[in-house]
């Protein structure tokens, strides 16, 4: 046998009754050199709840603390999370060895709400910040409902407690959570409604998101349906039948199915909605075509494109007719007056403006 192939993975280490350490310890610990420092393992061990354990399990008293089961830690962790440890440190401690852990936690909060025992045992082995507990006790006081989300899932991490913690008030339920593949998306979610809500929501408007994601709404679908009626910034060219403005992103993307083309692309709709780009559909002529046109600033607007469908070059008949009836509303196809400028500090120096004579 090898030495590689001797060394047992860690997983297959089988767990240990605590009743079999309990006896073996007592057993061989006469014997033990017994380590002098435990700060490494009890400040890993209790995470950010490290002040107010070391109250409770500092020095000599560290191997209590390390040695417990991480359940029975974690409603150690719950009950100093509730309140800074202060007076006699002996006998606190004296009653996290001894006492229930329902009548810990009923000491520390005054009452213990449905699943929050449940979701002690699902917090991990380490400690969280105090914000993690107080957290999940209120929300459990007040939402009630939500402990059947927590008890189908392994852990409840403080990634999540803090994510939801960023929601607005109405949307801290895990079932809105369930909403969502991960906490990417849900994020990414109410980052939008936000902006399209004008930037500060009432609770409200919340509630009826929210309610919309209890009825089995998708997120997606809701957020589609706003952008699809954004409307574009207002036309350059009005008045006249033979332009028909593709004014909102469902116009766009109805354009871009029926001419099969890059007009339902993110990035074309990007570009029409932030205003640099619009478009329009010419009925002027017998050959369907699509007609771009790029601002210029406070200087108009100027023709970028002209395409038939799939994006193919229209006839020269074509686009003689879409060029006049465009130059009736004074836009041709020509450089940006910005281009111009910029391509002419390139050239000349500053001391050149009067070096142009007359011919």
């Amino acid at each position: 046998m090898t030495h590689a192939s001797s060394i047992i993975p860690l997983h297959r280490i089988p767990q240990v009754a605590p009743t079999q350490v309990m006896s073996a310890a007592l057993d061989d610990i006469p014997y033990a050199q017994l380590s002098t420092e435990y700060s490494y393992l009890l400040r890993h061990l209790a995470g950010p709840l490290l002040p107010r354990v070391y109250r409770v399990f500092g020095d000599e008293h560290a191997p209590l603390y390390i040695l417990t089961d991480p359940a029975r830690r974690q409603v150690w962790n719950a009950c100093l999370a509730a309140e800074y440890p202060e007076g006699d440190m002996a006998c606190l401690r004296r009653n996290f060895l001894l006492e229930r852990s329902k009548t810990l936690l009923d000491d520390a909060y005054g009452h213990v709400p449905d699943g929050f025992q449940g979701l002690l045992r699902r917090a991990g082995k380490i400690g969280h910040d105090p914000n993690y507990y107080t957290f999940w006790h209120d929300h459990l006081t007040h939402f009630p409902e939500d402990f059947a989300y927590i008890s189908g899932r392994l852990e409840i991490s403080a990634e999540l407690t803090e994510a939801l913690l960023k929601l607005p008030a109405p949307l801290r339920r895990l079932r809105v959570y369930k909403c969502f593949k991960n906490l990417r998306d849900m994020g990414d979610f109410v980052t939008a409604m936000t902006a399209v809500h004008g930037g500060t929501p009432s609770d409200e408007v919340w509630d009826v998101i929210r309610d919309k994601l209890y009825a089995g709404r998708s997120p997606l679908k809701m957020l589609l349906k706003i952008v699809d009626a954004a409307p574009c910034p207002a036309p350059f060219i009005t008045g006249d039948d033979r332009f028909r403005h593709l004014n909102t992103v469902k116009a766009m993307k109805a354009a871009g199915l029926k001419f099969k083309n890059c007009l339902r692309s993110a990035f074309m709709i990007k570009d029409v909605l932030r205003g640099p780009t619009q478009c329009y559909e010419f009925i002027g002529a017998e050959e369907p075509c699509v007609v771009g046109l790029t601002t210029d600033g406070p200087f108009g607007c100027r023709l970028d494109d002209i395409r038939g469908l799939k994006n193919k070059p229209v006839s020269d008949k074509t686009e003689k007719m879409v060029e006049q009836a465009l130059s009736e509303h004074g836009i041709t196809k020509r450089r940006s007056v910005f281009s111009i400028v910029e391509d002419w500090e390139e050239r000349y120096e500053p001391s050149d403006d009067t070096d142009f004579f007359p011919f």
